[in-house]
Order: structure tokens, then C-alpha cells, then sequence
């Protein structure tokens, strides 16, 4: 066979294009395709099998591969680490070596540097080969959502994102133009959606493109994805029991073996969604540029503020309680979610004696850390203990925050004073607000006997669409933001 014949097809997701189902579907069929021309590898990676070839590639061509997180949770590195990734290398050269059409496929490749995919083409070409690279691209706005949704799950990635402290618009089209610069015009970029009408799916539409046929498809769910329920409450434990402590597995880590719950996917508050808006519409638009695939008329689904029902408490904390340190963080995520007064959780029956100190901790504000040091007599009776104690004055929750525009609700829960909400820009306080206005929705779902709890602030004089800023909106003489009070703009 000429060197012309010669081809590597380079499969290089992007993440979240369903790239694990391509993958196993592709070891599943290995045969098919040798009978029909292709060799897919195997890497035989730190002593396991892998057919995501991103783990081994990923790991051989990186700028620093002692940082790759999965170096990290197999404690690879020195001397050890270089003679895995050196095994990695030799394997791809003998397989250029003894294959005319190869097909390697891994997601992490999108995102080397210019660098580790130079290294990477090189190796590639290095026995007269032509390399072919397919490039699935997803809509931006659910990309974020479900990349999102992944790290909470794995815990990886900046600490702001497995925690949901901060939403980031993934610049893909950033990996885009890297590709583009080391491959050139030897790239399909490929509509994910438009890929997802093929009748057998995204991988039928992949084997298509290869003229592959009689292959079995692979009826494994290879990602389930965690419900807006779950992606939170774990964001939420990711606080306080991060997977990964001083560059090493987390022995505490324990959302492995929590189980998920039924409900709605993940998607982004309204909120949240403002907070990257801007930036959304450029990643878009940039992606155009780049691929000529459209999405610049997406519309955006969102999710409703979570909200957990009093009536769900027991079970949910049954669900999830599996240890005395998963309790004071359960009862804190609940309070965080919900708008009951939490201090009435004391006249639920039959719970351990943990469920109502820790109820009495967290009226008392005390820090999941510290909460082991409690005293003694505020388990003995955490009814009588709250009621001469301390709760939080107020209730509420914000329900827009833009460059434009700040809408929500908030009312004392002990007294019928108005409460004034004071917005901040980066701590410096820029206006102060009365929370009077009339909100049928409260009023019909008897969160406030009367309704007039709400605000809505007109920040147009402020001109926050000629800068950035970290907003808080707090009632004034509280220590807390509101709920969904703290945002970038």
C-alpha cells in the first residue's frame, strides 16, 4: 500500500459528544473493524486496558503530565510516570509501524497545548501517514451544563466550578483554533446535535462517516448524568470534602458512594446564566467563525431555584446520611435550599440525636468543621436550646441578577418591619432598596402572609455594562448574602 493509503483517523471529541459510547462501541467491534480496514488500539496503560485513548495520549504529550488529574489518582509520577508514558509511545510507533489505517480517539487530545499537539502530529507522521481529524462540536450553552455537571460529579477542575461557587463558559472554540492550527484543512467539524438524529445516535453517524457496517452497538449507559437535585447537593459536599487534598485522593472523599436521585437534568439558574451570558454569545459566535456551525440563535432551558419541601427532609436525609460528618453538611445544604423555617425541622419525630444538634449548630452558625467541639447539652434538648437562641432575622432570595437589573424577595421572619436590601458592587455598597413590592407567586404559595416582600433595582445609572464586578445583595444588618445573592456581571 502507497504512503498515500496510509491514514490515521484522529477522533478528538470535543468532551461531552459522546465519545465513551464512540469508544466502547469501537473496542466492542474491534474485528468489524480490522475486517473492514481499521485497527483500533488497546493501551495498556499503568497495568489496565484502555479504550479511551485520551488517558494514555493525553499523559505522553501534555506539558506537565505529573499535573494530569489522573496521574494524580493513580500516584503516578517520576521516574515511574516516564516509563509509563514511554511504554505509551513505543506502542503508537509500533502500530504506525505494522497498520496502514489506524484510529485512535480520546477527547482529552482537544484540549493539549499547541505544543503537546505538535508533538502528538509528529509521532503520527513519523511512518508516512496522513492524518484525518474528526472534530464533534455541541451547542455551547448545553456543553456548559453538562461539563459542569461532570465536574461536580468527578470533583475535578478549578474549585469554583466543582462547587458551583462560579459558572465558566468553556472556551471550546479556544481549542478549536489550536486544532485548526496544527491540522489545518485536515478536519471534519461535525453538528453534535445534527449527529444525535442518525438512527442509531451519534455513534451510528460516527461508523457512517468510516463506512463501517454490520458492527453491534453497545447498549451500556456509559455516563449517567447526576440530576439538578444531585449536581447541587454534591457541588455542596465538594466544599467541605474536596476529591482531591495537597495534590493527592481526598481518603475522606465519599460522594463515590452516594447514590442519585430522580428529577430534572442539570441546567443553569436564570441567574447563573447572566452571570456568562456575554461570554456565552461570543463562544458562539467564535465557534461560527471558526467551523461555520450555527448556534447563534440557541435558546437557553434553565432550572427554577432549587427549593426543598419540608415534607422531603426525612427522606432526603435518610438517602444521603450515611456518616455523623455527612450530617451537619446535609442539614446546611437543606437550609441553604429551602424556604421553610428551618428552626420548625425540631418538631420532626423519630430522628437520630445528630439530625437536631446539628439543627441547633447551624441556627447558631456554627462551622461544619468545628461543629465536633459543640457542647454536650445542646443535643440533650435542641428544642429548648433553639428557642432561646439566636435565628437568622431573614428569608428571601434573589431572582435576577444582570447588568441591567437585580429582582427578588426578602422578609423579616419574626417581625413585620420592611426589610431594606442593601447591593453591593466588589463591597462597596452602591444603592440600598426597600423589599415592598407586591409578589402574587409568595403570597398564593404562602411564603408571606401579604405578598408586599419583593424588590426589583434598575441598575442602568450604575452603568455595570461598561465593566466587571462581583454583585452582592444582602438585607441590611444580616451577615449573609440572600440566596443566589452573590454573582459576577
Amino acid at each position: 500500500m502507497t504512503s498515500s493509503n496510509k491514514q490515521v483517523i484522529l477522533h478528538v471529541g470535543l468532551h461531552k459528544t459522546a465519545t465513551s459510547s464512540i469508544q466502547e462501541t469501537c473496542l466492542k467491534n474491534k474485528e468489524v473493524l480490522a475486517r473492514q480496514g481499521f485497527f483500533y488500539p488497546e493501551f495498556l496503560f499503568d497495568g489496565s486496558v484502555h479504550s479511551n485513548h485520551s488517558i494514555p495520549i493525553y499523559s505522553l504529550c501534555c506539558d506537565e503530565p505529573e499535573s494530569y488529574h489522573v496521574n494524580i489518582s493513580k500516584g503516578l509520577f517520576g521516574i515511574e510516570l516516564s516509563n509509563v508514558n514511554k511504554s505509551s509511545e513505543d506502542y503508537i510507533h509500533r502500530i504506525l509501524n505494522r497498520y496502514d489505517k489506524i484510529l485512535f480517539s480520546g477527547e482529552d487530545i482537544s484540549v493539549l497545548s499547541l505544543n503537546g499537539l505538535e508533538k502528538l502530529k509528529k509521532i503520527l507522521l513519523s511512518q508516512g501517514h496522513e492524518i484525518k481529524v474528526i472534530c464533534s462540536v455541541r451547542n455551547p450553552y448545553d456543553f456548559i451544563c453538562s461539563s459542569t455537571q461532570q465536574m461536580v460529579k468527578d470533583g475535578t477542575g478549578p474549585e469554583s466550578l466543582f462547587t458551583l461557587k462560579k459558572i465558566m463558559c468553556f472556551k471550546k472554540a479556544d481549542d478549536i483554533k489550536r486544532l485548526l492550527t496544527i491540522f489545518g484543512g485536515d478536519i471534519d467539524f461535525l453538528h453534535y446535535e445534527a449527529e444525535c438524529s442518525h438512527e442509531h445516535g451519534v455513534v451510528g453517524s460516527f461508523f457512517a462517516r468510516l463506512g463501517i457496517e454490520n458492527y453491534e452497538l453497545n447498549n451500556k449507559k456509559d455516563n449517567v448524568s447526576l440530576s439538578n437535585y444531585t449536581t447541587r447537593f454534591f457541588a455542596h459536599i465538594n466544599s467541605y470534602i474536596p476529591k482531591f487534598k495537597n495534590g493527592m485522593i481526598n481518603d475522606d472523599y465519599i460522594q463515590d458512594k452516594l447514590s442519585n436521585s430522580n428529577g430534572t437534568r442539570f441546567r443553569l439558574t436564570l441567574v447563573e446564566l447572566n452571570s456568562i451570558i456575554a461570554e456565552l454569545k461570543e463562544e458562539e459566535a467564535r465557534i461560527y467563525e471558526l467551523t461555520s456551525i450555527d448556534f447563534t440563535n440557541s435558546e437557553y432551558d434553565v432550572n427554577e431555584v432549587l427549593d426543598i419541601e419540608y415534607d422531603d427532609v426525612g427522606s432526603f436525609y435518610k438517602k444521603y446520611v450515611i456518616n455523623d460528618k455527612l450530617s451537619m453538611i446535609t442539614m446546611r445544604f437543606i437550609k441553604e435550599n429551602s424556604l421553610f423555617d428551618f428552626r420548625s425541622l425540631t418538631n420532626m419525630e423519630n430522628k437520630p440525636s445528630v439530625f437536631y444538634r446539628d439543627i441547633a449548630l447551624i441556627v447558631e452558625d456554627v462551622d461544619v468543621a468545628t461543629k465536633v467541639k459543640a457542647d454536650d447539652s445542646i443535643t440533650t434538648n435542641p428544642k429548648a436550646y433553639l428557642e432561646n437562641t439566636r435565628i437568622t432575622l431573614v428569608n428571601g432570595c434573589v431572582d435576577l441578577i444582570s447588568k441591567d437589573r437585580i429582582k427578588g424577595w426578602v422578609f423579616d421572619v419574626r417581625h413585620k418591619e420592611v426589610v431594606e436590601v442593601e447591593i453591593y458592587c466588589d463591597d462597596k455598597i452602591v444603592t440600598t432598596v426597600k423589599a415592598n413590592e407586591y409578589r402574587k407567586d409568595l403570597k398564593d404559595k404562602s411564603i408571606h402572609d401579604s405578598g408586599y416582600c419583593g424588590f426589583n433595582v434598575s441598575l442602568s445609572k450604575f452603568n455595570f455594562s461598561n465593566q466587571k464586578c462581583q454583585i452582592k445583595v444582602i438585607a441590611k444588618n444580616d451577615v449573609r448574602p440572600l440566596r443566589n445573592g452573590l454573582a459576577d456581571i
